[in-house]
Order: structure tokens, then C-alpha cells, then sequence
């Protein structure tokens, strides 16, 4: 990865006399947390309860059953899939005991948060995820967001992302950062909720 910036110049014509082809730009965003103001996102929080959607912190609700993590690592994967991804690049499924011990070391070192939204009937349908920055305790990072594709276009991805930002600004979090590939639509949920771009990150490959 490179940043599109006039100073990172040489760095493109390296790659690209190293072979390297340009397969991805990614929107990078910050966000000021404690400076929005979230109340206009009532209603549709409001909304997703009365439909019977619930969310679920499972680190704090004290969920932490192999059941629990086969659902999440398979919710991951499946939304995972949709992702849009750069000409040339499968994503792979990783192995699942590899996988939770990852993800349980995301648990205890880098939490910033994470929230699932359940459907009326108890299955879980989306998720995201905030890693506290190492260097900067009161920033961090998304890692993802996914719906389930069965529970796409009901507005569940706002909701679960401005619940998620709720409560990291609660226990003071100051700044969020994001990425999205540029042909994702959740850069627009961003831009609405407040983010403001940062330069692009671009992403070289060379096959070998």
C-alpha cells in the first residue's frame, strides 16, 4: 500500500518498474467522534427495535460459547464473499481454530468494540468491528461491517454502525478511521454520519 499523495510519487514509479500493477483505491475517512450529534438517527434505531431487530456486544454481554463463535465466524465469511475486491483477488476462507484464536487476541488486546444485530428470531445477521489503535488508546479502526445478503436494504448496516459509534463515543473515544474500496457503496453511510476523507490509500500486486 501507497498513499496518493504528490510526495509518494517515486514510490508509484518504483512499483510500477518493479512490475507492480495498481488494483485498488481505497477511500480512507476520519471521523471526530465526540463532535457528532447522533439524534437524528432516533428514529431509524427506533425503527430497527419495533421491527425486532436487537443488538448484541458479546465481549460485554458475556457471550463466549463455541456455538457463539461458529456463528460469528460464519456470518464473517459469508458477508465476507460480497465484499468487492480487485481484479485477480479470491478472498480464502481461513481455518477456523486459527481464525477464533485471532479473533479471542482481538478480544483481550485490541477492543474497541463489537456489535452484532440479531433477527427477531435470534439468528445473527450483521456485525462490526472497531480495533483500539496500539499507539493511540482513544482512536480506532474498522475492521469491517457485513449484513447478511438475506437482510440487505432494511437500513440494518447504518443502524448497527451509528449504534457501534454510540458507544465508543459513551467510553470516550475521540477519532475513528475507515478504508472503503472505491466502489463501495458503504462510503455514502460514512460521508453521511460525518467522516471526512483523508488521502486515498492505493494498493499494488505483482504476480509471482
Amino acid at each position: 500500500y501507497i498513499y496518493d499523495h504528490i510526495n509518494w510519487e517515486s514510490g508509484k514509479l518504483f512499483l510500477e518498474k518493479k512490475n507492480y500493477t495498481h488494483i485498488s483505491t481505497n477511500r480512507e475517512y476520519s471521523l471526530n467522534l465526540q463532535d457528532v450529534n447522533f439524534s437524528k438517527y432516533t428514529h431509524l434505531l427506533t425503527h430497527v427495535a419495533e421491527e425486532g431487530f436487537r443488538f448484541m456486544e458479546p465481549l460485554k454481554d458475556g457471550i463466549h460459547s463455541e456455538t457463539h463463535y461458529k456463528k460469528l465466524e460464519k456470518l464473517r465469511w459469508d458477508y465476507y464473499k460480497d465484499m468487492p475486491y480487485p481484479e485477480g483477488i479470491i478472498p480464502t476462507r481461513p481455518d477456523y481454530k486459527r481464525w477464533k484464536k485471532e479473533h479471542q487476541l482481538f478480544e483481550k488486546d485490541e477492543y474497541g468494540i463489537e456489535l452484532l444485530i440479531l433477527s427477531p428470531d435470534g439468528e445473527y445477521v450483521g456485525c462490526t468491528k472497531l480495533s483500539k489503535d496500539g499507539m493511540e488508546p482513544d482512536k480506532c479502526w474498522t475492521d469491517n461491517l457485513g449484513i447478511d445478503r438475506n437482510f440487505r436494504r432494511k437500513k440494518l448496516a447504518t443502524a448497527l454502525k451509528i449504534e457501534a459509534l454510540k458507544r465508543l463515543q459513551n467510553r470516550g473515544f475521540r477519532q475513528i478511521r475507515t478504508d472503503n474500496e472505491e466502489n463501495n457503496p458503504m462510503y455514502k453511510i460514512n460521508i453521511a454520519v460525518g467522516f471526512k476523507p483523508e488521502p486515498f490509500s492505493l494498493e499494488y500486486m505483482r504476480k509471482i
